[in-house]
């Protein structure tokens, strides 16, 4: 019962990152994340499993309009 909040950064879901290690290397090229050039950032998604796959499982599951624990959806 209740509300769940799903928190996901854009960032995070652009690379479909699975850990902070793509981030930390773009960060230390361009403190400044919105001044990344999108060709620099391309280099950097993954094609695993990340942030951006769990995102879509997650609108996936809650096109029901049911609620799910995050544990239900992964």
């Amino acid at each position: 019962k209740g509300i769940t909040i799903l928190n996901f950064h854009p960032i995070h879901v652009f690379l479909n990152s699975s850990n902070s290690n793509n981030y930390d290397q773009i960060k230390k090229k361009y403190p400044n994340i919105a001044e990344v050039p999108e060709t620099f950032l391309r280099k950097f998604i993954s094609k695993n499993e990340g942030s951006n796959s769990m995102f879509k499982k997650c609108v996936e599951y809650l096109k029901d309009n049911k609620s799910y624990k995050i544990n239900e959806v992964t």
